[in-house]
């Protein structure tokens, strides 16, 4: 087994009950023999921890080995004392974004997951996107959000954030999830608002990505918003 290895081994055994230490020892060793060129040993830690104990590991354990890249987009400011309709009617809002049929009746799903704090008056945020190199469960990468000090955005930041960017920047960043929103509809899916490339405009919808009361998983091809408040200078 690599070093590298070895420490992973080191870091996923942490918190992790007695009970499940022979497992991960034994896995850790079928490593050394599991096809170590056609696939990076990150991948395959990954796919063997999410066999494991059916979930029952901590979340951080799965994320072991996982390559995240975030992309940073810039400093934007939000109001809360506006609302997504509001800023949405906007002439500047109605010109770059397609609003999506999903979207605009979201009012009728479960708010589910991720209740945040309300919030007033005006927030600077520096906004980055997250790419994760594998697919992974809703709270595994809240749980890479916690870790490193990372807001979930919802869509009222998405749609502020959009207006104040260069469409050439928002761009790159596309397709982008505002995972900090997790609806749920009467046959328990999730969804979670996102932009995509629509022509000339940008499009915002729901999507979701997962089947009733099975974990959602979310494979590679999509960023996910992260956001970092920054305090205005004096």
């Amino acid at each position: 087994m690599s070093k590298d290895m070895l420490g992973s081994v080191v870091r996923a055994a942490v918190g992790v009950p007695q009970q499940h230490l022979d497992l991960l020892a034994k896995l850790a060793s079928n490593l050394s023999l599991k096809e170590p060129r056609s696939r990076s040993e990150g991948e395959v830690w990954h796919r063997y921890l999410s066999q494991v104990c059916a979930g029952k590991l901590p979340e951080s354990a799965y994320l072991i080995g996982v390559n995240v890249t975030e992309t940073e987009i810039g400093e934007f400011t939000v109001n809360y004392d506006e609302t997504d309709e509001s800023v949405l009617g906007g002439e500047a809002a109605r010109t770059l974004i397609n609003v999506g049929g999903h979207y605009r009746s979201k009012s009728r799903l479960d708010p589910g997951m991720f209740r945040p704090t309300p919030r007033t008056g005006n927030v600077l945020y520096k906004a980055s996107a997250l790419s994760f190199g594998a697919p992974l469960t809703r709270i595994v990468i809240a749980e890479w959000y916690r870790q490193h000090n990372k807001i979930m955005a919802r869509s009222r930041e998405g749609i502020d954030l959009a207006l104040a960017v260069s469409p050439l920047k928002f761009g790159r960043a596309l397709p982008l999830v505002m995972f900090g929103e997790c609806l749920y509809d009467s046959f328990d899916f999730s969804h979670s608002p996102y932009f995509r490339e629509n022509g000339k405009q940008i499009f915002l919808d729901l999507e979701s990505f997962d089947e009733g009361q099975r974990p959602t998983l979310w494979g590679s091809g999509w960023n996910f918003l992260a956001l970092q408040e920054v305090q205005p200078a004096a």
